[in-house]
């Protein structure tokens, strides 16, 4: 038979629970933000990678791995020069707006794009175009 202190008791840990349930406690968890100084540096490295000729796929052998999409840098353009903008973050991600200058057999050309850069768990980046 339960006293009253035992109801009482009882009566806390339901609340608790329930205040734990309401506030979020066991959901998925919240990314960490990414820091837009360190994602504008990864982004300054792999691009510097790419104007010096390294391919796309050999970043992800790097310690520690930082994983690429860009569709110029796949497809084998040569990228000449960049003008990396402020980033700003935008939830647990770094939006970077660049100005990247590619070489094609009809001479130099330059797009305005944009790098979506995490550094948690591992650096990604992904470009999308405007």
């Amino acid at each position: 038979m339960c006293t009253n202190n035992c109801k009482i008791q009882f009566r806390e840990a339901v609340l608790l629970l329930a205040a734990c349930l309401l506030s979020g406690c066991g959901g998925p968890p919240v990314p960490t933000p990414t820091d837009p100084h360190l994602a504008t540096a990864s982004l300054q490295a792999a691009l510097e990678k790419w104007k010096q000729g390294t391919k796309i796929d050999a970043l992800r052998q790097e310690r520690p791995a930082v994983y690429a999409v860009d569709e110029d840098w796949q497809e084998g353009r040569k990228l000449v020069n960049f003008e990396v903008r402020e980033a700003f973050r935008e939830g647990a991600i770094a939006r970077i707006p660049v100005r990247i200058h590619l070489e094609s057999p009809n001479g130099l050309w330059w797009k305005e794009v944009e790098y979506r850069v995490s550094t948690k768990p591992v650096v990604s980046i992904v470009r999308q175009d405007e």
